[in-house]
């Protein structure tokens, strides 16, 4: 092996630079590709719900009352454009503070026999997080969430018995 001399040490020959017959079309590929890089780097910079985390923040901020309207559509925005994230941090802050709209689209996005893999942050169902945030729509005087227990004890009761463990720990919250 030949010791490198220091002159070309580290460095990599670049092939010779071929001419565009056509500038304009050399810099729109240029600009498209810088778009799809920078697009590329701040989609990598921005951490998974870091923005619905900027978002609570400054509510909390401004307080009450809270711009649940707002809220919701920016949630679904963010759920329709696959941002999961963010969308159920939105959901969550809303139900917490006592939207009822947010606690049922919690419940249906644990809820087993609601459940859609391709439009939800969670990989699996949990039913007793539907189990909670059904119970909390029903306290809150929603009526419909009453329905919605009723068919989530139906799937508790059937999947139990096959021994579905998740299904058997639910069971114990309808005892």
């Amino acid at each position: 092996m030949e010791p490198a001399d220091s002159e070309s040490a580290g460095k990599t020959e670049m092939p010779p630079a071929t001419e565009n017959p056509n500038p304009a079309s050399a810099a729109e590929t240029k600009a498209e590709a810088d778009s799809q890089e920078s697009a590329g780097d701040s989609a990598r910079l921005i951490a998974p719900g870091q923005e619905a985390r900027d978002y609570i923040r400054q509510l909390r901020e401004q307080g009450p009352p809270w711009p649940f309207d707002d809220l919701m559509q920016k949630a679904s925005a963010w759920l329709n454009d696959g941002r999961l994230a963010d969308a159920w941090l939105l959901y969550f802050f809303a139900a917490r503070e006592g939207h009822v709209e947010a606690m049922m689209t919690l419940a249906e996005m644990s809820d087993p026999n609601q459940f859609a893999a391709d439009s939800n942050l969670l990989d699996r169902p949990e039913p007793v997080q539907a189990y909670k945030w059904y119970n909390r729509a029903l306290a809150a005087g929603f009526e419909p969430a009453r329905e919605r227990l009723t068919a989530l004890r139906g799937w508790a009761e059937q999947a139990a018995a096959s021994g579905d463990r998740d299904a058997q720990i639910l069971m114990l919250n309808f005892q």
